[in-house]
């Protein structure tokens, strides 16, 4: 894979920097490049990974766990003597370091043998290095070819967001490769997700690691062929190199046998128990580890710095400890017949579950969690989700899948009420992967029951960093539906903020009006909100003329002209089919009309106007809030357009009103609303909804009169809050074919004025 170097001018500061260990930069998200092709840390990774396949098939092992019990050179006796000091000196100084990326290529290219000769030399070995007031880090990647990749600020920061919440290596799999490299694997973090998925597309990569990290494009992670076996190996090879640059620290190997005879020395003094049957072993064994790995307040004892390697070397190494010890209790469990002595396994187990849990060795504690009883099983996933942002993806699905165990309402599972309770959490906080395994294990359980609804709504409401990658999931099918999806968009906290969006009193900041966070919301939010409510509508649209047999095609894009266009040239397609596919339903047509009217037009402020085409065309209108999305509009422009479409899906178009205030109401807004039927039914639009005004005729015409009046009443209430204008002028109109507004009507002429509505 290729490398990244940084050029750096020396200077006074950095020799003095080099070996001060109290220098600390600020700590800036790096920027990232791609070395050159073919350098020497991708030939030592090439070369590790068919030295490591070539040990692993001719030495099969039953060992668990890697043994580094010789010495340190077991970890470095893969590489090259020449290239060890660069790749596996620590770093000299205590400055905080960027790992770098390091990437293979989805091209398995030939090299010819000139072309293995070039390499690009390495300026500096040491990969963090300052220029100016940014931090740089290398990225290696093997490419197909000799042009670098781009890494785009947006592939940066979804890694950077991304680190250490992948899965870690499956048992097996990790036991295998540790035994084939002598290195512990445990806090390798794999990444397999859409978002792992992109970042790999973007570098052209089969897959790619930064620091602990590897991050594998779609189906590449695959441990049970040869290749993909070479592939994994190649990447932990990366890791390894990466780590030894920042510290060449041994995880030293803790196994069954030395805690054993540890703990016999220990039980000898002590004359306990050392046989693991007897009934006082659980009480015996936990002594015995208790005052090494907790306080008397049953918190982990502290973790020491960094630079106290002795005493960190030694705190690990007493979680291991407990690990193990954990598991002979659940040995002890599960082979006896006595309650008394299963209860006082399954305790003990909780108490090192749990303190594994506070620790930090969250996968550790997760993985030992099955055995224990319900109660205390519950106990642990509610310490670990008290930290939740080092937890893996499936790691959460485990323990959510336990939650939902034998719960039908889905308000009773504890990771729904957190999400529904108004209140800021870190599970609200999470990144995209672990918020996808969750939203996936309670949606595959509970579909779109309305709780769940409120639940993604307000993740989304409070974690905005996830709604492209989360919505991308639903719109794909990945997690659920995109029905369930647009259910989210039009929940009440995402309708625009002046139709009566609910406020979440966490969010609104002290600092500002209710009117001032409505406009800092249909800033922030409404952009995502109406960009997917369009993608779901435009595909249900076509999708309704599709299956009435009417071909509408897609947009040609999805801005704001190529949805105008779009709209305006199938309106009349779009009418046919809800005709076609709705012919006795009107209120499902009234719902299809709702949805255009809110997802594809912006209602200006009263002091605005939009001039409406007396044929209801769109053509002319122009760009709205939010984000130049949608279509101005006022209520003449929604009243025409309305006639238009419904005139084309079996409605009788009636007529239009319009209210003017004047004199001492003047300063009040005009408004228009317009009257339509179907099948004797009478129904009133007014602005993006329509009103059901409960007058239907068995003869064309015969309850007019009746419903022009109620069109008088609730389109004047409806439109204007109290109190209502005394002083305006009424105009009325038939609608002429189509729906089409007369000019006259327009033009308010005197002649169309109503003082008996």
């Amino acid at each position: 894979m290729e490398g990244l170097q940084i050029k750096k001018k020396q200077n006074t500061f950095e020799k003095h920097q080099k070996n001060d260990l109290f220098f600390r930069p600020l700590a800036i998200q790096p920027k990232l490049k791609v070395n050159s092709l073919g350098d020497k840390y991708e030939q030592e990774a090439d070369n590790m990974a068919d030295q490591v396949l070539q040990k692993l098939s001719q030495a099969p092992s039953n060992q668990d766990t890697f043994d580094n019990s010789e010495n340190t050179n077991k970890r470095t006796q893969f590489f090259s003597s020449d290239n060890k000091s660069k790749f596996l000196e620590p770093v000299p100084t205590s400055i905080p370091f960027n790992p770098p990326i390091q990437a293979k290529c989805e091209a398995e290219e030939k090299k010819t043998s000139e072309e293995e000769g070039i390499q690009r030399k390495p300026e500096h070995h040491i990969f963090l290095q300052t220029y100016g007031d940014e931090e740089d880090s290398n990225l290696m990647a093997k490419r197909g070819n000799s042009k670098t990749p781009y890494v785009s600020a947006e592939t940066t920061a979804q890694l950077f967001s991304s680190k250490g919440s992948g899965d870690p290596l499956p048992k097996n799999t990790r036991s295998e490769m540790e035994r084939g490299f002598g290195i512990d694997f445990s806090k390798v973090r794999t990444h397999t997700g859409s978002s792992a998925v992109d970042m790999s597309k973007n570098l052209g990569a089969q897959a790619f690691t930064h620091g602990s990290d590897i991050y594998f494009n779609s189906r590449k992670f695959d441990t049970q062929s040869q290749d993909g076996k070479k592939l994994l190996a190649h990447e932990l090879t990366h890791v390894i190199q990466q780590d030894g640059l920042q510290s060449n620290k041994i995880m030293r190997k803790v196994d069954e046998a030395s805690v054993e005879a540890e703990y016999n020395t220990w039980a000898d003094e002590k004359k306990q128990p050392k046989d693991k049957t007897h009934a006082d072993f659980p009480l015996a064994v936990w002594d015995f580890i208790m005052p090494q790995i907790v306080d008397f307040t049953m918190e982990p004892l502290p973790k020491p710095a960094a630079s106290d390697k002795a005493g960190l070397e030694k705190w690990n190494d007493n979680f291991s400890k407990a690990e193990i010890i954990s598991r002979w209790l659940f040995t002890l469990k599960s082979t006896t017949k006595d309650a008394k002595i299963q209860s006082e396994a399954d305790t003990r187990g909780y108490y090192i579950l749990d303190s594994l849990a506070k620790a930090g060795f969250v996968s550790k504690a997760i993985a030992q969690s099955g055995y224990l009883e319900p109660s205390n099983r519950t106990l642990v996933y509610d310490t670990i989700l008290k930290n939740p942002s080092i937890v893996s993806a499936s790691e959460l699905e485990t323990i959510v899948t336990f939650q939902c165990n034998g719960i039908a309402d889905p308000g009773s599972v504890p990771i729904v009420q957190t999400f529904t309770d108004k209140k800021d959490s870190p599970l609200k906080k999470l990144n995209d992967d672990q918020t996808k395994a969750i939203f996936k294990v309670l949606i595959t359980k509970y579909g779109s029951h309305d709780t769940i609804i409120d639940a993604v709504a307000e993740v989304m409401m409070f974690n905005p960093k996830i709604r492209n990658s989360v919505s991308d999931a639903f719109m794909s099918g990945t997690i659920g539906t995109p029905d369930i999806m647009f259910k989210v968009l039009k929940h009440k906290y995402f309708i625009e903020p002046k139709y009566g969006a609910t406020l979440l009193s966490a969010l609104k900041p002290a600092d500002k009006t209710n009117e001032e966070y409505d406009e800092k919301r249909m800033k922030d939010d409404m952009p995502w909100v109406y960009s997917y409510k369009q993608k779901y509508y435009v595909k249900f649209l076509i999708d309704l003329a599709n299956g009435q047999g009417i071909r509408i095609p897609a947009p040609k894009s999805m801005t704001f002209t190529g949805l105008k266009s779009w709209l305006e040239a199938n309106t009349e397609n779009i009418g046919n089919a809800a005709n076609k596919k709705y012919p006795s339903n009107p209120e499902s047509i009234f719902e299809i009309y709702e949805n255009i009217a809110d997802i594809f037009f912006y209602h200006i402020p009263h002091d605005r106007d939009a001039v409406p085409h007396l044929e209801g065309k769109i053509s002319h209108l122009k760009e709205g809030e939010p984000s130049k999305k949608r279509f101005e509009a006022d209520c003449d422009v929604f009243a025409t357009y309305a006639m238009r479409l419904f005139s084309n899906a079996g409605f009788d178009p009636i007529g239009y009103i319009a209210f003017v205030p004047e004199g001492t109401d003047a300063h009040r807004a005009a408004h228009v609303a317009g009257l339509i039927r179907k099948d004797g039914k009478y129904s009133i639009i007014n602005n993006k909804g329509i009103l059901d005004i409960g007058i239907s005729e068995s003869a064309a015409g015969t309850k007019k009169t009746d419903a022009m009046k109620k069109l008088r009443k609730l389109a004047f209430e409806d439109a204007y809050g109290r109190p209502f204008p005394t002083d305006l002028k009424i105009y009325y109109a038939d609608s002429e074919a189509k729906g089409k507004m007369p000019q006259l009507f327009k033009n308010q002429d005197s002649s169309l004025e109503r003082t008996d509505l």
